[in-house]
């Protein structure tokens, strides 16, 4: 979550939120079809209570292409829905698209790919698997809340009348499928949709895009979770080190107004916002319906490193009202420092001592204060983003955010540059401390790790991202440098 940095989009703010990971470029044949019976969704909180004022809410679908066929009925609910007594009795045939078919041997044979030949279009004919999702914004409760549905805005390649169906861009199979990278991003940015936002008046439209993109975030996975297998005052950066450089992500990337998220109690402008997916189901009227929470994630590596072991799945269900009461030992009594002393400290703690660690406190649970926490904040683990504090150009972007004097980054919001690894350890180890910002003091024995600049090793700027929407860069493709049609051989 950021100020949108792209030239001449300053007034809008930034959401980028990833599903799916680890995806291997050549993931085929199936390749990576997000969940239909899941809601992705952001939520904003604008008055610093820790409750969503807003939500963004995706649902995904997908199907097959070709003329629709009768196939047999099956329930989309799970297995022990299909039993249930009914009033009225359950079809036993729908019409369904039944794919793409070839001829052989004089009949119609439906192919067992998702594509037969080269994409450039969205909807190409050699296309045999549609991906669409549909978005809406719900202001109060996400789940009692007014939700009413995003619009696309004006003409677009979409094939719903209503523009009320958004289309994914099949993944970077490769460069024979969809030809070189620069075709791809041109293939992409016919999935870049302008939108409406309901109850939305500023005279600019959002933009919205669901699709592959390569993996953004850099860090050394194998090392870091190998017991710190590395050296963390390392000078030196190394590429080569990032574990995540060969892979690809599914991406919702939206782009607000900034004056459509800000409400009327919104104080210093700052904003919260955080993401989860929930299962979902259907009622009796045909209407999709949330359930169970399964997933949460507001700053990176918060459920990785800092929420105990037994704790994750429930950090993963809850909603952020109650992170004051059940995680807050977590944070003030963080277990991390404590792991890196035992590795690191040679018998010695190495540790921060100024228990409770309100530095942490602020960087995890109330914002900064004069920096991005909001008036009478609830503590709550999330992002939280001063919109007030001005964009700082790509090109003057410091990837250690606000420890190195760039109030715009981390953890003022998150920028894709924003080395968050790297600026994790050394707040994690005390940097705060050292800032004059009153939150605490080092002591002669832990100022040296405080001050230290941590790291593992892998460097992140901003020039590794685009320098506009979507701002992740284009996918690894699955397979590269294929013959040219006309040496294709004949066999």
């Amino acid at each position: 979550m950021f100020r949108c940095y792209e030239p001449g989009r300053e007034d809008f703010t930034c959401f980028i939120m990833n599903a799916y990971p680890v995806q291997n470029p050549f993931g085929g044949p199936n390749y990576f079809t997000l969940s239909d019976d899941h809601f992705f969704e952001i939520y904003i909180d604008n008055n610093g209570d820790a409750r969503e004022d807003i939500t963004f809410q995706f649902f995904t679908g997908n199907r097959m292409a070709g003329p629709l066929v009768e196939v047999p009925f099956q329930s989309d609910e799970d297995d022990c829905a299909i039993y249930t007594r009914s009033a009225a009795p359950r079809p036993l045939t729908e019409l369904k698209h039944g794919g793409l078919t070839i001829p052989v041997g004089g009949m119609d044979i439906p192919v067992p790919l998702k594509f037969i030949g080269p994409i450039t279009t969205v909807d190409d004919p050699d296309l045999n698997w549609i991906e669409y999702y549909r978005m809406n914004v719900i202001r109060g409760d996400r789940t009692f809340g007014t939700r009413t549905s995003v619009t696309i805005d004006g003409d677009s390649e979409n094939l719903d009348a209503t523009n009320l169906e958004f289309r994914k861009p099949f993944d970077y199979a490769g460069t024979k499928t969809f030809g070189n990278a620069a075709a791809y991003n041109t293939y992409a940015e016919q999935f870049y949709y302008d939108i409406t936002i309901p109850g939305c008046a500023a005279a600019e439209t959002g933009r919205v895009f669901v699709g592959q993109r390569r993996e953004g975030f850099a860090i050394d996975l194998g090392g870091i979770f190998d017991l710190i297998n590395l050296n963390p005052l390392a000078t030196v950066q190394e590429p080569e080190r990032n574990d995540l450089e060969d892979i690809n992500v599914t991406s919702f990337v939206l782009e607000v107004p900034t004056e459509c998220i800000l409400g009327d109690e919104t104080e210093l402008g700052v904003i919260g916002a955080w993401t989860a997916v929930r299962k979902l189901h259907h009622n009796g009227d045909g209407e999709h319906v949330p359930g169970k929470q399964v997933s949460r994630l507001g700053s990176p590596l918060v459920n990785e490193v800092v929420i105990g072991l037994r704790d994750k799945a429930l950090f993963n269900a809850q909603e952020p009202p109650m992170d004051g009461a059940t995680f807050l030992k977590y944070v003030t009594n963080p277990t991390l420092p404590a792991i890196i002393s035992l590795l690191f400290g040679g018998g010695a703690n190495i540790a921060p001592t100024n228990f409770p660690r309100n530095d942490l406190v602020a960087a995890f649970l109330t914002g900064l204060e004069g920096i991005n926490q909001p008036v009478n904040v609830a503590a709550a683990e999330m992002l939280r983003l001063n919109t007030s504090i001005a964009v700082t150009p790509v090109a003057s972007q410091n990837t250690f955010g606000v420890i190195a004097g760039d109030p715009a980054g981390f953890p003022n919001g998150r920028r894709p540059g924003d080395d968050v690894v790297d600026i994790a350890l050394r707040v994690m180890m005390g940097r705060l401390c050292t800032l004059g910002l009153g939150l605490c003091e080092v002591t002669d024995v832990t100022e040296a790790i405080a001050t230290a600049d941590l790291t593992d090793g892998v460097p992140v700027t901003a020039a590794d991202f685009l320098n506009a929407f979507p701002y992740l860069q284009v996918p690894q493709p699955g397979a590269g440098d294929p013959m040219a049609p006309e040496d294709t051989p004949v066999l």
